[in-house]
């Protein structure tokens, strides 16, 4: 199925847009204790952004006629599909704990700005766990779903996995 310029527009917008975005956005170490007067609102926005880059990337997707089974949104096996997904999460967790040991033995320091973001107590670690679930559901759909879909048809797997 080939998709439309919209549909590859935006899918590019995904990928290279939103990692601009980031680094253009990132705050400076010296603002560290603004952010962490403001946590639940840095939850907040970072949850609802993606929550509305995700409706829009649907929206897309509906007006341009795209299957959602071709987006992501159906599941031939789900048991085969969660140990899958449980595997990867657990990899990426593994893989994250080695790169903080290795980094945290060679003398790397964590940012500030992350430090100031980590929550404090149970209403931060609330919201907190609510924008990760929206954050991880809203990136599996923007890049996984929608974004390596869309490339995948003009560019091949495998490089469409690397860019997205």
């Amino acid at each position: 199925m080939e998709f439309s310029q919209i549909a590859l527009g935006a899918a590019f917008l995904v990928v290279f847009g939103l990692p601009v975005l980031a680094v253009r956005g990132g705050l400076p170490d010296e603002q560290a204790s603004e952010v962490a007067e403001a946590r639940r609102a840095v939850y907040a926005s970072a949850a609802l952004s993606l929550l509305i880059l995700s409706v829009v990337a649907f929206g897309i997707a509906a007006w341009q006629d795209i299957d959602p089974a071709r987006l992501g949104w159906k599941v031939d096996a789900p048991g085969p599909a969660f140990v899958w997904a449980l595997g990867i999460a657990l990899g990426g967790l593994a893989v994250a704990w080695a790169v903080s040991s290795i980094g945290s033995r060679i003398g790397w320091e964590e940012s500030p700005v992350s430090l100031a973001l980590m929550p404090r107590d149970g209403k931060e670690i609330r919201s907190f766990l609510m924008m990760v679930g929206i954050a991880s559901v809203g990136e599996e759909y923007l890049f996984r779903g929608f974004a390596y879909q869309i490339l995948a048809d003009p560019l091949g797997a495998w490089p469409a996995v690397l860019i997205t």
